[in-house]
């Protein structure tokens, strides 16, 4: 599957039907999807040293971590992206609120 250049506004189904199936990553807010691009090795290294300081910080404290393999909503603006990294609050099993870095 692949973006039509001319097209100009995805729903949020449309999105997430096209990133079930693309190879690479992408983001979304307000009907645009924006290809995601490669980090740094030093945007890297940060960003795995931060998620390994989140496993120590939340260990055993109620929170799952993630890496930027997670896709996340955020409500608030309504953008899918990939965060770096985060945690989750974990209550119960199904019931959780994400915090992105």
């Amino acid at each position: 599957m692949s973006l039509s250049p001319r097209r100009m506004h995805w729903s949020e189904a449309e999105y997430l039907a096209f990133e079930s199936h693309s190879p690479t990553k992408h983001e979304f807010l307000s009907g645009e999807i924006f290809a995601m691009v490669g980090a740094s090795p030093l945007h890297s290294l940060v960003a795995t040293n931060t998620a390994a300081a989140l496993v120590q910080l939340t260990r055993g404290r109620g929170y799952e971590t993630f890496n930027s393999d997670q896709r996340i909503y955020l409500a608030a603006t309504g953008l899918y992206t990939y965060a770096d990294g985060g945690a989750f609050a974990v209550s119960g099993r199904s019931t959780r609120t994400a915090c992105a870095c």
